[in-house]
């Protein structure tokens, strides 16, 4: 409502790193409100910790509580594709192509009625980046690496175009190598991606979390059985808490690893600092569309026989078989004609005419090229 950079995805991240609370959110409103009605757990159906489906159905809940559904406005798609092309490192150019892809198609992601959950505008974007990918380099676990082959053979031979080349193979080693720096040094990393295996960190992340619950909460009974045995296994386990402090950043992968890089940590524990601050944002994807051009001059006594479509040529269309939409597509073509017909004494009689081989509608293409010149010729 307010046009603020932060999505649900953000905030339910933000619960995972230990930055909020989900429990209550009784302070928020005011007193003469019934404390239960605002219970998040209440609206959650009692699913902890909250899911991505469930903080957005949740979040539906509590507006459509306070009734304010109908001020709630698409979000804007082209600053969180900005945002997550800058948290993944990807060329400017990238950006440009989703921006591009979101004017054409304009989804509409409005909310309505009867809408039961937040559209997940973070997950269309995220779609729209993939899809900009698969479109440029194939992702069919061949042509994305021929092409970064090409790209550095053009930065070894041919270096001086103005803009560094893109190279797919380069960029994919450092999102990879920058989240494995991330899961060593920040356990809500290691938690989310289910790599934890140090116990000492998980008694600590926990404690650390521990502090900020607010005594004078009253918690269900299972939970104040499991923040039992936490207080327990915190008392008698020896533990280190992180050695840094992560702010919370709307650009987590990006902005943590830079504070890593530049602590001694980085050198302490041998990190490949040039990998992990490589910057692809101005980076060229102009090679994608002269590939003919730049293998020629790389080989120039080869003669290239170009072939379109690479591995895709393997792709098979095939029908899917959907028996709900086959049901009513059946009971469209096959009408039963129904007659009533009134007796003497007053009696109604339900005569039923099974039309078993079933009218086909078929359009006519004919008459709908006639209507439709009619139409716009007028």
């Amino acid at each position: 409502m307010n046009k603020d950079d932060i999505q649900l995805g953000d905030m339910l991240r933000y619960i995972r790193e230990g930055h909020l609370s989900f429990q209550h959110c009784n302070h928020f409103f005011p007193e003469e409100v019934i404390e239960n009605d605002l219970n998040i757990c209440t609206f959650n159906h009692g699913q902890v910790p909250v899911g991505s489906f469930g903080i957005k159905s949740c979040s539906m809940s509590i507006a459509s509580l306070i009734n304010i559904k109908k001020y709630l406005p698409v979000q804007n798609l082209v600053e969180l594709s900005k945002r997550y092309c800058k948290e993944l490192n990807l060329p400017d150019e990238v950006y440009l192509y989703v921006v591009n892809l979101i004017s054409r198609s304009q989804p509409k992601m409005s909310l309505y009625s009867n809408t039961k959950a937040m559209p997940n505008y973070e997950g269309r974007v995220m779609s729209l980046i993939v899809f900009i990918l698969k479109l440029l380099f194939c992702l069919d676990d061949s042509t994305e690496f021929e092409l970064s082959n090409l790209a550095g053979a053009i930065e070894e031979h041919l270096p001086n175009k103005g803009h560094r080349t893109f190279n797919f193979l380069k960029w994919l080693t450092h999102i990879e190598y920058r989240k494995l720096v991330l899961e060593e040094n920040h356990f809500p990393t290691q938690y989310l991606n289910d790599n934890y295996q140090n116990v000492e960190n998980f008694i600590g992340f926990l404690n650390w979390m521990n502090e900020k619950v607010v005594d004078e909460v009253k918690l269900p009974l299972d939970m104040q059985i499991i923040q039992n045995q936490i207080g327990i296994l915190r008392d008698t386990a020896k533990y280190s808490p992180e050695r840094f402090s992560y702010k919370y950043s709307l650009t987590p992968f990006r902005d943590y690893v830079r504070q890593l890089v530049h602590l001694q940590c980085a050198e302490e524990k041998g990190y490949f600092n040039d990998l992990l601050c490589l910057d692809f944002s101005s980076d060229s994807l102009e090679y994608l569309n002269h590939i003919k051009k730049y293998k020629e001059i790389l080989l120039p006594d080869v003669k290239l026989e170009h072939k379109h479509g690479g591995k895709n040529d393997n792709i098979k269309i095939m029908h899917l078989f959907n028996r709900e939409g086959e049901r009513f597509r059946m009971m469209r073509l096959e009408k039963k004609e129904v007659k009533v017909t009134f007796a003497k004494d007053g009696t109604n009689k339900i005569v039923t005419h099974d039309l078993t081989s079933g009218k086909q509608f078929r359009p006519n293409p004919e008459q709908i090229l006639i209507n439709f010149k009619n139409q716009y010729s007028s």
